[in-house]
């Protein structure tokens, strides 16, 4: 079950129109991965905040901005790959998890709040990876098995739920999923698929971004979701990849110390 949070507590910063909280983005999402904030009322100031932290990227629904609008589209949301631009609710999922090398973030701000539901709900791969490795840790090598799922979509990619990445300190590995129509697994991997989202579950919270409230997200680490809603909803989304300044490196460390691990299972 998803814990409820408010917007005021964990992983907000405050408003991005204020010099100081743009370099209090910059220390979090490099140590936490995710950042909730204030102040995007626009366009123009999510691009201006995302220049400081990415290299942005194209998406094939995006604008030449590489600014993506998120609406529901109404019959053509049925289309595969669509479950985006639908009221229906979004499985936990990484973005562009079809493709070989997913962009590194994700920025989502919020235009148009829906009149019911619509609320997102974020995972932390770390803490996922962690329960796992405690609690069922023959999970992990069938989880991060090379080509033991198939990732669909416009360009299906052949890979698994976790990788190895390079990076400083100890092994890191980046997660890639969704868990909708568009992924097959292997034998194996299903095997374990209810364990992935029992974990999933617990390790997961919920927040309904107002207008102007936005998020920035590690896409290597965190997953995302959303419920159901009704009324008109309106998002926009940039994907890049992290700026050599910003000195966040890919995935996340799994390499924790055992007292870590112990506290994932109490």
């Amino acid at each position: 079950m998803a814990t409820a949070i408010a917007l005021s507590t964990l992983y907000r910063i405050g408003d991005i129109a204020d010099p100081p909280t743009v370099e209090k983005m910059r220390c979090q999402v490099r140590s936490d991965g995710l950042v909730l904030f204030d102040g995007a009322h626009g366009i123009e100031a999510m691009l201006d905040v995302a220049g400081q932290m990415m290299y942005i990227t194209a998406h094939p629904d995006s604008d030449d901005r590489g600014v993506t609008t998120i609406v529901e589209l109404g019959p053509a949301a049925n289309l595969p790959n669509a479950g985006g631009f639908s009221r229906r609710e979004l499985m936990p999922h990484t973005d562009r998890s079809g493709v070989p090398d997913p962009p590194g973030l994700m920025m989502l701000t919020c235009a148009v709040q829906a009149r019911v539901g619509g609320a997102s709900r974020f995972t932390d791969g770390l803490a996922v990876h962690d329960h796992l490795a405690a609690a069922c840790p023959a999970s992990l090598p069938a989880l991060s098995r090379a080509r033991s799922a198939l990732f669909g979509g416009a360009a299906d990619h052949l890979g698994a739920v976790f990788t190895p990445v390079a990076g400083p300190g100890p092994a890191r590995v980046a997660i890639r999923l969704r868990l909708d129509d568009l992924v097959s697994f292997s034998p194996d991997v299903a095997e374990w698929a209810p364990q992935l989202t029992a974990s999933i579950n617990r390790h997961t919270f919920t927040v309904t971004l107002l207008p102007g409230q936005g998020v920035l997200l590690g896409n290597h680490r965190w997953l995302h979701a959303r419920d159901t809603f009704e009324g008109p909803r309106q998002l926009y989304r940039l994907l890049g990849n992290p700026l050599p300044s910003l000195g966040m490196y890919p995935g996340i460390p799994v390499e924790a110390d055992s007292d870590r691990l112990k506290q994932t299972v109490k």
